[in-house]
């Protein structure tokens, strides 16, 4: 279980789905205080930060992930809830 205080709304900027899942780049306040191997909640869900940049984190859910959570509805780009 994931525990912690909304600290920031981020923004998808991109989603990639493929066979695998889903990759999102999430722009986002607190990018500047996650590395690389972060955990990070979005939307809910618990996913690991695979690459931090000036403003924004990538991330990566497979399809089992994508089917039994909230991010499953990510269609396009737009807000999102972020909190480690």
């Amino acid at each position: 279980m994931f525990t912690g205080l909304i600290e920031d709304v981020g923004r998808v900027e991109s989603l990639e789905r493929d066979g695998e899942g889903a990759r999102l780049r999430i722009a986002s306040q607190l990018a500047g205080e996650l590395a690389l191997g972060d955990s990070i909640s979005v939307n809910g869900c618990c996913l690991t930060a695979t690459a931090v940049g000036d403003g924004h984190f990538d991330t990566e859910a497979m399809n089992q992930t994508l089917e039994v959570t909230a991010l499953d509805r990510i269609r396009s780009l737009g807000s999102i809830s972020s909190w480690r």
